[in-house]
């Protein structure tokens, strides 16, 4: 093709036809330019391809994470619930005017749970690669303003959920209770033998501060995983429907 070119540019010149060859070299200028335009808009679409594809990659990574986030926050919910009830029944049996110090003891160490059963930590390996790399910006703006809210609300539910722990931890430390049964490395007779020791006074003030300590921050953290279950099937439901 540049060879045909060729050639009629010197069959042109030779005839000393300046007025064709004119408008021939301005022909020849604006297919170069359409030939620059045409490869330039196919590089366009390519790149628009590739960003589109990756794009696709990371909704899939993200729509995954966050199923595994609502399934997660949902055994929270249910489990925290459940230690909330628990610790309702513990404090109505105990504010019954019958029940006593040794029944409060044997309710405690078979009844009552210590820890806060919690997942601290969301499946945010793809919300974290998409801030690191900038491919955050493949999203359309709305999109992106919904990864950004949703990103600063898991970060502040893991940070209130660290201070509350914090906070329910301080209590224990400060209590001096016996571990429960549940626990100890010790059984049989010797563990009711350390029981016989306890200081039963200390030991009611200090079960009665764990107890409203642990229904205070269960009620706090279900408030925030409710809020982020929300947030979380409302950003899963967005991702689903984007094209």
């Amino acid at each position: 093709m540049i060879k045909f070119f060729r050639n009629i540019r010197q069959q042109l010149l030779s005839q000393n036809r300046f007025s064709k060859y004119l408008l021939y070299a301005i022909g020849e200028i604006v297919l170069v330019v359409v030939g620059i335009l045409i490869a330039l808009q196919v590089n366009n679409w390519n790149e628009q391809r590739k960003r589109h594809k990756l794009k696709d990659v990371y909704k899939r990574a993200l729509i995954e994470d966050l199923e595994k986030d609502v399934n997660q926050l949902k055994i929270d919910i249910d489990t925290t619930i459940w230690d909330i009830e628990n610790c309702k029944a513990i404090g109505d049996k105990i504010s019954k005017n019958e029940f006593d110090i040794d029944s409060l003891i044997k309710l405690y160490r078979n009844d009552f749970h210590f820890f806060i059963y919690v997942e601290r930590n969301f499946n945010r390996n793809t919300i974290e690669a998409l801030l690191s790399t900038g491919n955050i910006d493949l999203f359309k703006d709305s999109i992106y303003d919904d990864l950004m809210r949703f990103n600063n609300l898991q970060k502040e539910v893991v940070s209130a959920i660290e201070t509350e722990l914090g906070f329910y931890t301080n209590y224990l430390t400060q209590s001096d209770l016996p571990q429960i049964d549940e626990v100890s490395m010790i059984r049989g007779e010797n563990l009711d033998k350390i029981w016989s020791f306890i200081d039963k006074d200390k030991f009611v003030l200090g079960f009665n501060s764990v107890l409203n300590s642990k229904s205070i921050v269960n009620k706090f953290n279900l408030d925030n995983r409710k809020r982020l279950l929300k947030e979380t099937e409302s950003l899963l439901e967005i991702l689903s429907n984007d094209e």
